[in-house]
């Protein structure tokens, strides 16, 4: 065997050996000292890439189950406002029970109206009023509120992903006004056909019937009709100057499409009949204010024809516009309430609070299914969080069980390397001894 001076081989080796085992050394303990594998992308780059993507998810199934909670907290304030609403247009309904008697007095019906009255503001109050988060949640998408989109729906960003989303439509609002509206344009299904009468021709069956009473048997006077077609524009007052041609409070026939407006001179003789429908109940409400946009008192015309069919009394606004083109039941923002203080009205008011009934219940029931979804995807995100979190830990965490094995064998080699090491550097003092001989 050759032996060298200059070049110690051995002594490279060991030192190579050592330097080794020096870096696999301070590899564990950075992985023991941070409880992670993977500290820096050397120590595996693509492992380093999907647990961070992994990271990514598992963050944003937490983020989503906390949002979900939030929507499910905001869902059951809504629901806990309309639950009451539900409470009170049920005490409505039974005051209207009560108000349709005959064996009320007229005294005991204005009684009875005042509690309908003020249940009625209270209805407004509590839509207004039921916030979440300082904005409002019931006054729906013209309210101003920041929590609903232009569509009027409220968004849940429940996924880890955008526009992983659910909504809740709080379009409608839920003032009286507002469900007006949505009872007569989304749960209204019939037309009202009224049968032109004259109780003033002889011996007319129906002499000396009020207006109201005649309409509570599905019947109008034709001296009502022509004063509702003559004052169902630009809120004017009943009766007054127009051409009652012009005005469309009435179709007098549904049969053809379009159906055909009334007019004075073609349809409001005795024995036919005039129809209100979807198309033109927005027509009759806006000339039904008990004052004009001016302030002006109006005759009672469309007054009396919406609180005997609808029981609601029409408030006037002086914001709403008065020109003809914005008569339609769009356009409906008004202070209206209901109205039970005779027989017609208390029919009316009875028949419709069912329909506004069915609009927070179904609204109700909107809410109950967001809430019950939001709780099988906080279930369902909880477990996939917990197997992604799982996952990740396999691939960025560190074995201590592997690491603490790899410290003592890294260890004994580091010992071994710088005890080799040193022998090696040694070993050039065998040619001093060849020197010396």
């Amino acid at each position: 065997m050759a032996l060298y001076v200059n070049t110690n081989v051995s002594s490279l080796n060991g030192q190579r050996m050592l330097t080794n085992a020096t870096n696999s050394l301070n590899t564990t303990y950075q992985r023991l000292s941070s409880g992670l594998r993977i500290n820096s992308a050397k120590d595996d780059a693509a492992g380093l890439q999907i647990s961070d993507r992994l990271t990514s998810q598992i963050n944003g199934l937490n983020q989503g189950n906390r949002n979900a909670n939030d929507g499910i907290a905001l869902a059951q304030t809504a629901e806990g406002a309309m639950e009451e609403m539900t409470n009170m247009l049920q005490r409505i309904r039974t005051l209207s029970l009560q108000s349709a008697n005959g064996t009320n007095t007229q005294a005991d019906r204005d009684s009875l109206q005042k509690e309908i009255l003020s249940l009625s503001q209270e209805l407004t109050r509590v839509s207004v009023k039921t916030t979440f988060n300082g904005e409002q949640i019931l006054a729906g998408k013209d309210s101003g509120s920041t929590l609903l989109d232009s569509k009027g729906n409220m968004n849940f960003q429940v996924g880890a992903y955008a526009y992983d989303t659910l909504a809740v439509d709080l379009s409608d609002g839920f003032s009286v006004s507002q469900m007006t509206k949505t009872a007569l344009m989304d749960n209204w299904d019939g037309n009202i056909a009224l049968e032109i009468v004259d109780p003033t021709a002889a011996n007319s069956p129906y002499a000396g019937m009020s207006d109201e009473d005649l309409l509570a048997e599905g019947k109008i006077s034709q001296t009502l009709a022509l004063s509702i077609m003559k004052g169902s524009s630009d809120q004017e007052a009943a009766g007054s100057a127009g051409s009652a041609a012009a005005n469309t409070a009435f179709f007098s026939d549904i049969t053809t499409n379009p159906p055909t407006y009334a007019t004075a001179a073609t349809s409001l003789n005795a024995g036919q009949t005039v129809y209100i429908t979807k198309d033109n109940i927005g027509e009759i409400l806006m000339s039904a204010t008990e004052t004009d946009s001016a302030g002006n008192a109006v005759a009672s015309s469309a007054r009396t024809l919406v609180k005997s069919l609808f029981g609601l009394e029409v408030h006037a606004d002086p914001n709403i516009p008065t020109s003809s083109d914005t008569t339609t039941i769009d356009n409906i923002d008004k202070n209206i309430n209901f109205i039970a203080d005779t027989y017609a009205s208390s029919q009316g008011c009875l028949k419709f609070v069912d329909e506004y009934l069915m609009v927070i219940d179904a609204k109700r029931a909107d809410l109950g299914a967001i809430q019950n979804r939001m709780e099988s995807t906080i279930r369902n995100q909880s477990s996939i969080a917990e197997n992604t979190t799982d996952a990740r830990s396999r691939i960025r965490d560190t074995d201590f069980a592997q690491e603490t094995a790899n410290l003592s064998a890294q260890t004994i080699l580091q010992q071994s390397s710088q005890t080799v090491l040193s022998q090696a550097n040694q070993r050039p003092q065998i040619a001093l001894a060849l020197l010396g001989g």
